[in-house]
């Protein structure tokens, strides 16, 4: 009986599906669909599910069910999903045009800093990137003089340190995170 029970939980370990917490409720903070119950976390905020036929009270409470036609070429995307309502408020970086609509992301915003406001040569300046709401995303670091000739190593990462020569010098971090993407710069100038 023991050697049953035993390939049982074995055979649960191998070949088990995730183990991941999917504790977050729609409208709660996030940064990964797994995350959330309903398995999709966008611009920083549990997905409130889906629902049908304009149903809202398939809808998790500050949500409404709305139709989305998807996309006129392809024909993917269409059915009923549960948005956010305007009404109840909407998360942070996320807006309404007016009151009776429903919230929409505007994307992540990404602010670059470094911890020396002027740095003299090789004095190690390290930068920083953080990214509003906290998402999953992935920085690459690169930096230029002011001809725009590469220097320096490049880098992955939420930070990244580097010394300069004496001069005038961009830093840019490539960053991306589902549906989004940009590059930041900030200068620095070596005396």
């Amino acid at each position: 009986m023991k050697l049953v029970f035993a390939l049982v939980v074995l055979s649960g370990c191998l070949f088990g599906g995730s183990f991941t917490d999917h504790s977050k409720a729609a409208g709660e903070a996030c940064r990964a669909d797994d995350d959330c119950r309903s398995g999709t976390c966008y611009g920083g905020i549990c997905d409130g599910g889906s629902c049908s036929n304009g149903d809202s009270s398939q809808c998790p409470s500050n949500y409404e069910c709305k139709y989305d036609s998807g996309d006129p070429i392809f024909g993917i995307g269409a059915g009923y999903f549960c948005a956010r309502s305007c009404t109840g408020g909407c998360p942070e970086r996320w807006e309404c045009a007016t009151s009776d609509q429903t919230c929409y992301f505007e994307g992540p915003a990404v602010t670059v800093t470094a911890d020396v406001i002027a740095p003299t040569p090789g004095q190690v300046v390290t930068f920083t990137a953080t990214m509003s709401p906290d998402l999953e995303a992935t920085f690459m670091w690169r930096f230029e003089d002011a001809s725009g000739n590469p220097i320096g190593t490049t880098a992955m990462g939420e930070t990244c340190a580097q010394t300069f020569s004496a001069g005038d010098y961009r830093a840019l971090v490539d960053w991306s995170t589902t549906g989004w993407g940009s590059t930041e710069v900030v200068m620095v100038h070596v005396e």
